[in-house]
């Protein structure tokens, strides 16, 4: 037989139980404390910063870290490890320093500036007495990327999140706008031929190769490039941008985004070629919906299609919007005017005791290196590979021979006809039609695009 005794009573009146300040420290706080960087005993702390950064995206498979592939953020990776900046511990995955980015860009295109977070070590041990960590860093990685600023930030920072906007920058020769050649299916469509003076000084048998040194000095018309201002001012205001990216629907609220200035430059020379660039800054962008902006914009102007086809794009209808070259496209850089006004708060009230080691973000800080780099590391990219290999007069030439009735909105009256109404189960084109390619290889289909959409939002451009 047990009897029962009783359990000793706590004296409510006595000191708790207190749990060991280290422990307590670390669930108080977990954001600011100093991560070990490696298993040995001599351990370096890691930070939580912002790399600034810039790249030419020629020759990589986009900027994102894949397995097996040349990337952007993999170049970069490998720079800090080689720096000192990341441990041999974490060395094997991104994923163990936090990696993250504001804008995941597509293979070959720009950036003069973007944003990657992670966890860094700021004082490795190679770094120098004399030497700050920005440089440290550059000099172990190559000429075309650049890191501009690693500035400290706050331990719930996202930089996807964080971002208020972005800026980029769509260079292009003006040639692409001029109208499509007689006796072409494009030409074809048009209600009203234009009055323009070039092919009729051509020679109706040349080939496509025959007619590049023409094109490149061909200069766009004060009417025309008006007309492309007024097309793309169409874009501005918040709306439902589901026909400039794939796998959306009408109804996806996710599509809606807002446009809040674009700016056309006036014509520049390159080596005799006369180009344009437009600036977008919008709030947010999806995957292709740049790209399909400008193939929008650059079919209604060589066509004389009114800009209010822009207006009809935004409704129910669905048509299949061309995507511009990747080649002309730069992620000029992103804005955080409202996380810099939270640090700013942080800093006046004192609410956080390490809020002084932090700065804003700001790439305006940084515009002089910035210009530089794309003066010597990204528009040369540019001028040479249009000139080796004409992508943008090919891609003109292939919309030029499309025979299908898809472009049917490419018309006078600025509207949708229902023989361009795609339905939702109709694959892409696949055709190439004869001497339309220059002998290069274009698929217009953005079903092998599908799947980045629903796996991966961060993709834009």
């Amino acid at each position: 037989m047990t009897s029962d005794v009783p359990l000793p009573r706590r004296d409510k009146s006595a000191s708790p139980v207190r749990e060991p300040e280290a422990k307590r420290a670390r669930i108080a706080s977990p954001s600011e404390q100093p991560v070990a960087s490696t298993s040995s005993p001599n351990k370096l702390p890691k930070r939580k910063v912002a790399l600034l950064v810039g790249y030419c995206g020629t020759g990589y498979y986009g900027s994102q870290i894949q397995s097996e592939l040349r990337t952007i953020e993999g170049a970069f990776f490998e720079g800090l490890v080689k720096a000192g900046c990341i441990s041999k511990d974490n060395a094997e995955s991104a994923s163990k320093v936090g990696l993250a980015r504001t804008a995941r860009t597509d293979a070959g295109v720009h950036a003069a500036g973007n944003l990657f977070s992670l966890k860094l070590i700021l004082q490795p041990t190679t770094l120098a007495s004399s030497d700050n960590i920005v440089e440290h860093i550059n000099r172990h990685l190559p000429d075309h990327l650049r890191v501009w600023a690693c500035p400290r930030v706050t331990g719930g920072f996202n930089p996807r999140s964080n971002c208020d906007s972005r800026w980029y920058n769509y260079t292009l020769p003006t040639h692409v706008f001029l109208p499509p050649k007689p006796g072409t299916p494009m030409a074809a469509r048009m209600a009203e031929k234009p009055l323009e003076t070039f092919w009729n000084e051509q020679n109706p048998e040349l080939i496509f190769a025959d007619t590049l040194p023409a094109r490149k000095l061909w200069r766009i018309t004060p009417e025309k490039l008006d007309s492309l201002r007024t097309t793309l001012a169409r874009y501005l205001g918040s709306h439902n941008f589901w026909n400039f990216t794939v796998g959306k629907d009408f109804r996806d609220r996710s599509a809606q985004r807002v446009m809040k200035q674009v700016i056309v430059s006036d014509p520049f020379l390159i080596d005799d070629a006369e180009w344009i660039s437009i600036k977008l800054h919008g709030q947010s962008f999806m995957l292709h919906q740049i790209r399909k902006m400008i193939g929008l914009a650059i079919l209604s102007v060589r066509t004389g299609t009114p800009s209010t086809l822009v207006l009809e794009c935004f409704g129910p209808s669905r048509i299949a919007v061309p995507k511009a070259p990747s080649l002309g496209l730069l992620l000029e850089y992103p804005e955080f005017n409202n996380y810099n006004s939270r640090l700013d708060g942080l800093k006046a009230n004192r609410q956080d005791e390490e809020s002084g080691e932090r700065q804003a973000l700001r790439f305006s800080d940084h515009t002089a290196v910035m210009e530089k780099f794309k003066s010597e590391q990204i528009y040369p990219k540019i001028w040479s590979k249009e000139e080796e290999e004409a992508t943008f007069a090919t891609w003109v030439n292939f919309h030029d021979f499309v025979t299908t009735t898809e472009y049917d909105y490419l018309n006078g009256d600025g509207i949708i006809p229902a023989s361009a109404i795609v339905r939702p189960d109709t694959h892409a084109r696949k055709d190439k039609p004869p001497s339309a390619s220059h002998g290069q290889a274009i698929d217009l289909s953005d079903d092998e695009d599908k799947h980045l959409t629903t796996k991966d939002p961060e993709l834009e451009g």
